[in-house]
């Protein structure tokens, strides 16, 4: 599921592929099968372009009324696929900026080093069981002076 996250407008490419492929198998290869095969297989290409569209367009953060863009064929396409993310985007590699994996986070509690957690973006600190975002951490500072 990261990878998709990560990859947007590469699984709303391969979806809409996917919809496509079935579209194109219900309609032209199995269209003497009949009436049952290729209207199930129009409504799971519905179902999985229309589900991965509204999943897409959450993950931007952008209003559903995007939707209406399907209206447009393949300019509506176009512009999804050119649409920005609008969430909060977390710079790690700017100049200037550590890494949270290599900085030195004391603990105000108990003064020792907090561990990083990658999964889940926080430091932990090992005795008390203190936690802090990375978003709450000053990353900017040098490595050994790096405080919370």
């Amino acid at each position: 599921m990261n990878w998709f996250r990560k990859h947007l407008n590469l699984t709303f490419l391969f979806a809409w592929l996917v919809s496509n492929v079935l579209v194109y198998i219900g309609y032209v290869v199995i269209p003497d099968a009949g009436d049952i095969t290729w209207v199930s297989m129009f409504v799971l290409a519905g179902i999985i372009s229309l589900g991965t569209e509204v999943w897409y367009l959450l993950q931007k953060r952008r209003s559903l009324f995007y939707l209406f863009l399907n209206l447009l064929n393949w300019i509506g396409f176009i512009i999804l696929l050119s649409l920005e993310n609008k969430g909060v985007q977390i710079e790690e590699n700017k100049p200037g900026r550590i890494a949270p994996e290599q900085a030195i986070i004391p603990c105000k509690g108990c003064q020792t080093v907090m561990s990083y957690e990658k999964e889940f973006r926080r430091f932990v600190c090992p005795k008390c069981n203190k936690i802090k975002l990375v978003e709450d951490v000053d990353l900017t500072k040098p490595v050994s002076t790096a405080t919370a």
